[in-house]
């Protein structure tokens, strides 16, 4: 764990960072993996001692998601026009599986406020 966190040791006993995390479940996952308090990075934070807060932003991303696809869309003909039809085929996969997967509620957008342990 120390070398996967190594970038702590940057910030101060005490200090505080905020950090956008995305939970996602797979298919033999239980549903805990997408609850705020129990995401990866929320057992590691734990782990180390840190307290910390969470927002959700799921909702928020989706739109974000939702707007990028409708961009992709419009800009359609003119990655065509520009001989990026498969630039434009490869966004417009990884748009359409992003909100797949939140669809089948599959996935969580959370904002970490986290403190660190005083010493």
């Amino acid at each position: 764990m120390a070398g996967r966190c190594a970038w702590l040791s940057l910030l101060v006993p005490g200090g505080r960072f905020a950090a956008f995390y995305s939970a996602t479940r797979r298919d033999l996952d239980d549903e805990h993996v997408l609850n705020a308090e129990t995401t990866q990075l929320a057992q590691a934070l734990t782990a180390l001692g840190c307290e910390f807060s969470t927002q959700n932003f799921s909702d928020r991303d989706i739109e974000y998601w939702q707007a990028c696809r409708k961009a992709t869309d419009d800009m359609r003909s003119e990655f065509e026009s520009e001989g990026n039809a498969k630039l434009w085929s490869s966004r417009d996969k990884e748009i359409a599986n992003i909100l797949k997967i939140y669809d089948e509620d599959r996935m969580r957008r959370y904002l970490y406020r986290v403190t660190l342990p005083k010493g």
